[in-house]
């Protein structure tokens, strides 16, 4: 009768080790069984297979060039059963989650609403850096990333979240005396800049068809967070990224400066190794994630 479901796996490791040991006798003994159990496991799974896989030999026992050809089959597949199996036991007790993401997102956007996802998941251990500084997640430094841009590769997945735009806002104070919809005098008005990014002052007036010349002073900032304090007081305009600073604009801390708004390139990323994609934890941090109002 044709062979239709894969023989027991105590079948195949018992053929992996003949193979390997040259013997019955030290088969069994790698096994923990008797050689008489080894003999009846050979002889049951060629019956099974209908072929010859073991053949007698000066030396002990050898494989046929079919046995042989079958064993390496066996040893590739069960190495990755159990790879497979070590690791979903792994990530089953695995109750730290690490994130990294710059302070700005961290502080507007996923900080305030973690209480959140602590409280559904109180068992989780959960660990966030907020830096600029690019984690290197294939050298196990986080377990997901949330960053601008990014690449795919065969150890990472990437996973879109958010686009972004730039437009100018600064204090309402910074408006008084222009009519309703009037825009500043970018001209005359000091532009606050991020070290991070020294050209979007550039770029925003290149897509308003501004002259880069006309631009007024700068003040350069290393924190995105320090910037828009600077801007909330009065000391000049900023680059708001949206939809990160609606809050600020609806509590009534800034306000827009220009109508001008400018697409931001590349996109806003999670990024996360694959072989991490099915951690329980991971899952739930990327479905809370998305659920988040400034993720939807």
């Amino acid at each position: 009768m044709p062979l239709t479901r894969t023989p027991p796996l105590h079948l195949l490791r018992t053929l992996c080790e003949v193979g390997r040991r040259g013997s019955y006798r030290e088969a069994a003994r790698s096994l923990h069984i008797t050689p008489s159990a080894v003999s009846h496991q050979m002889r049951d799974l060629q019956q099974r297979l209908g072929v010859t896989l073991v053949e007698r030999s000066p030396g002990g026992t050898r494989l046929t060039p079919m046995g042989e050809h079958y064993r390496q089959a066996c040893e590739t597949a069960l190495t990755a059963l159990d790879e497979a199996t070590a690791q979903t036991q792994s990530q089953a007790h695995r109750k730290l989650l690490r994130i990294t993401l710059g302070p700005f997102i961290a502080s507007e956007v996923v900080i305030p609403a973690l209480p959140d996802f602590h409280r559904h998941h109180p068992d989780l251990d959960i660990r966030v850096e907020t830096s600029m500084r690019l984690a290197d997640l294939e050298a196990d430094e986080a377990d997901i990333a949330l960053r601008f841009g990014g690449a795919e590769t065969a150890a990472l997945a990437l996973e879109p979240l958010l686009s972004m735009s730039a437009q100018p806002v600064c204090a309402p104070s910074l408006r008084q005396g222009l009519p309703p919809g009037g825009e500043l005098p970018l001209g005359r008005t000091t532009l606050l800049h991020s070290t991070a990014v020294p050209d979007a002052w550039s770029a925003w007036a290149t897509q308003a068809g501004i002259d880069t010349d006309a631009l007024g002073s700068g003040i350069w900032f290393d924190s995105y967070l320090s910037l828009l304090r600077a801007a909330e007081q009065g000391l000049g305009v900023a680059l708001g990224l949206f939809p990160a600073v609606e809050g600020w604009l609806l509590s009534g801390r800034l306000c827009l400066a220009a109508d001008t708004s400018l697409p931001i390139q590349p996109r806003y990323n999670m990024l996360y190794r694959r072989q991490d994609a099915n951690w329980p934890a991971l899952q739930a941090f990327r479905e809370w994630l998305r659920a988040l109002p400034a993720f939807r």
